[in-house]
């Protein structure tokens, strides 16, 4: 569930130095290294910063838990990091400031009645923002030209228990 709603937050994400946007990343091995990918072991080469980019933008996932559950539903809240990395090279006349303004006016509040956002603190900019996967040098990411924003969110959202009814059959003969 916690995918289908980042990719609508996604959705609507639009900001003025935005390149490569990818949903919720995992830590992946490959060849020795982590690097982020999807949950089935898909490898995202994108997530890799470098220096023909302008910013990259995931979300990683912490973890939910149920806080409230009824014979109807269930409501669920889901830890997840929004990590931003950003090339300054490339991103010509914005600071720093300026680039977290901008990303997080796009993130919403809420998405329709039954999904609340709810932005929890913003990390250090250190290279423990990376600590899940193993860059061969985290501090060369968040050393000028480069930066990097993290900030935690708690997700919560209803799960419904949705029964198809059975009909039983008739015979007509």
């Amino acid at each position: 569930m916690i995918r289908q709603i980042v990719d609508r937050i996604n959705e609507g994400m639009d900001f003025s130095f935005k390149e490569t946007l990818l949903g919720v990343v995992y830590p992946v091995f490959n060849k020795s290294t982590f690097i982020p990918g999807d949950r089935d072991g898909n490898i995202y080469r994108d997530a890799v910063p470098n220096d023909k980019k302008r910013s990259i933008v995931y979300w990683e996932d912490y973890g939910t838990i149920k806080i409230f559950g009824s014979p109807r539903y269930d409501r669920f809240q889901t830890t997840v990091r929004l990590i931003v990395w950003m090339n300054f090279k490339k991103i010509n006349g914005l600071t720093y400031d300026e680039c977290v303004r901008e990303i997080l006016s796009c993130v919403p509040k809420r998405i329709g009645n039954d999904v609340f956002i709810i932005r929890t603190g913003m990390q250090a900019k250190t290279p423990a923002i990376f600590q899940r996967y193993d860059y061969r040098d985290g501090k060369q990411y968040v050393s000028p030209p480069y930066d990097v924003a993290a900030f935690d969110f708690n997700i919560r959202y209803l799960s419904t228990y949705c029964k198809e009814l059975v009909k039983p059959s008739i015979s007509t003969q």
